[in-house]
């Protein structure tokens, strides 16, 4: 009887497989498990349920991955790759300010645009070669100026972690509604002046309230690139017990 399999081919990509099933490419199962990841989140995503989405059998993705961690790890670096697609054009000679907004607004379009895939990225720091790209890309914009290193990754970890901790509070459900803008907050106005004042601005677009918190981080990054020409800052953070400490937070992005 003839041999009706055939065997995996290094040169495509393709796995083993049966006559008349078609392969799978690593293309194919990455883009499907992407889909799965944007549906159900980490913690749910499972490779039984991926091979049953690509209608094969579980020992089909161990031909091409290591388990489940590898894959997520494959699958946060695609997300990355999605940022240039969400960067709005800057003009040739834009400044380090200039594009270091629209580099954030971009990472942050792209997190909202899978918002499952965002708890990945409190789990550790993506070391895939779209993950390096986009945090090469932000310290090329702060470096040499207008600051120093030290100075420079601070800047990147604030952007970084304002960038995420938005995102991570937006969620699945907020970003899937966000074109559907929240009630006001219907309350006692005299027992609540100022809260009933604010209700109508509260329900802001998400969006337009990250905006607003970014050009908040943005001006406070000028005047301490103004205070930098003269006076180096001090980036020391002191600890609970009153020392000071200058180690790297685990930064995910």
């Amino acid at each position: 009887m003839a041999d009706d399999t055939k065997a995996p081919n290094p040169a495509d990509g393709t796995t083993r497989r049966r006559r008349g099933r078609p392969a799978l490419s690593r293309e194919h199962l990455l883009s499907t498990a992407l889909e799965l990841l944007d549906d159900v989140g980490p913690d749910a995503f499972s490779l039984r349920e991926l091979a049953e989405r690509l209608n094969s059998g579980t020992a089909t993705l161990y031909r091409h991955f290591a388990g489940k961690h590898e894959i997520l790890d494959l699958l946060l670096d695609r997300v990355f790759a999605e940022i240039p697609e969400h960067l709005d054009a800057s003009p040739k000679d834009a400044d380090w300010l200039e594009r270091t907004r629209a580099l954030s607004v971009a990472f942050f379009r792209t997190l909202v645009a899978h918002p499952r895939a965002v708890p990945l990225l409190v789990e550790g720091i993506p070391s895939g070669p779209a993950g390096l790209t986009a945090r090469e890309s932000m310290l090329a914009a702060l470096l040499p100026t207008p600051f120093p290193p030290d100075a420079g990754a601070r800047v990147y970890t604030t952007i970084a972690h304002y960038v995420i901790g938005f995102a991570t509070q937006v969620g699945p459900s907020r970003a899937a509604t966000s074109e559907t803008p929240r009630r006001p907050l219907e309350l006692d106005s005299a027992r609540f002046p100022a809260t009933t004042a604010a209700s109508p601005f509260l329900a802001a677009d998400a969006e337009e309230e990250f905006a607003f918190g970014l050009e908040l981080i943005l001006s406070g990054l000028r005047v301490l690139e103004v205070r930098s020409r003269s006076t180096p800052p001090r980036l020391q953070v002191r600890a609970a017990g009153g020392g000071s400490t200058d180690g790297e937070h685990p930064v995910s992005s």
